[in-house]
């Protein structure tokens, strides 16, 4: 098994796995989308730091309200395309 240690700052509360199987997408409350290299996190010894995974980042994806961020995200099947809602009420 193997961690991603320090993923957001704040609570992960929604993550989704591309069909490839080969990336994974997080979303917090800290009002940040992450997209990490799943091929990675399976070659890399113990002990690396969270950006080694990290392939990109979205800050503020959405604005936190009562403190939430990020609430919930779905990956299309076949077409490249992340949709995603929060705690602002926006999609």
């Amino acid at each position: 098994m193997r961690k991603i240690e320090a993923a957001h700052s704040d609570a992960i509360s929604c993550m989704a796995l591309a069909h490839s199987g080969f990336k994974l997408v997080t979303g917090g409350h800290d009002t940040a989308i992450k997209v990490w290299d799943l091929r990675q996190i399976g070659t890399q010894q113990d002990g690396l730091d969270a950006a080694d995974y990290l392939l990109t980042t979205i800050e503020n994806a959405h604005q936190k309200k009562y403190d939430e961020g990020v609430q919930g995200m779905a990956i299309h099947p076949s077409q490249s395309c992340l949709v995603t809602g929060g705690a602002d009420s926006i999609i």
